[in-house]
């Protein structure tokens, strides 16, 4: 896992992965192990109160983010980590 971890975050921030991320409008945010998954989390909570407030201009079924297991961004910092939460060892 350490040698992926390396290869992944060498990766990340190669010149190279930096002009594709500019050219598609990305922003970069090496993240792994617990720090990733928090991170991760945060964004489906932010995402999931995002749909459900134009939840009338999807066409499809929207769950709250409640009904997800997810906590409005505002409360995530109380909210991380979930219960039973734990990061793989090594990433």
């Amino acid at each position: 896992m350490k040698k992926f971890k390396v290869a992944f975050t060498k990766a990340a921030n190669s010149e190279t992965f930096a002009k594709i991320a500019k050219r598609k409008f990305f922003q970069i945010d090496v993240r792994t192990g617990a720090a990733a998954d928090r991170r991760a989390a945060q964004v489906e909570a932010i995402t999931a109160k995002t749909f459900w407030a134009v939840k009338d201009q999807i066409g499809k079924k929207v769950l709250p983010a409640s009904e997800l297991g997810l906590p409005d961004p505002s409360a995530f910092d109380k909210w991380w980590p979930p219960q039973g939460y734990k990061a793989i060892k090594g990433l």
